[in-house]
């Protein structure tokens, strides 16, 4: 998928308009939402991933060898190497 949408302050380019518009709120606007449970303050789209990971310790992925549960793709990645 192309990237077609461009940032006018950075010059960064975006697959859709509502990165680019996320990507201009957090960077350049520093736009911030308070977290309920801990009061850090975060990016508005990475709000709810901290919510969920941190706060309500979600888990959704396991190592089939061990049975270990990761909050993301990531951590069980690494877990595997």
């Amino acid at each position: 998928m192309a990237k077609k949408y461009s940032c006018d302050t950075c010059g960064n380019y975006f697959v859709t308009l509502h990165v680019l518009k996320d990507h201009i709120s957090s960077v350049h606007l520093k736009v911030r939402k308070k977290c309920e449970f801990c009061e850090k303050e975060f990016c508005p789209q990475y709000l709810p991933k901290h919510i969920k990971y941190i706060h309500l310790k979600e888990k959704n992925y396991s190592c089939e060898t061990c049975g270990k549960c990761f909050s993301t793709g990531t951590s069980l990645k690494i877990h595997l190497m």
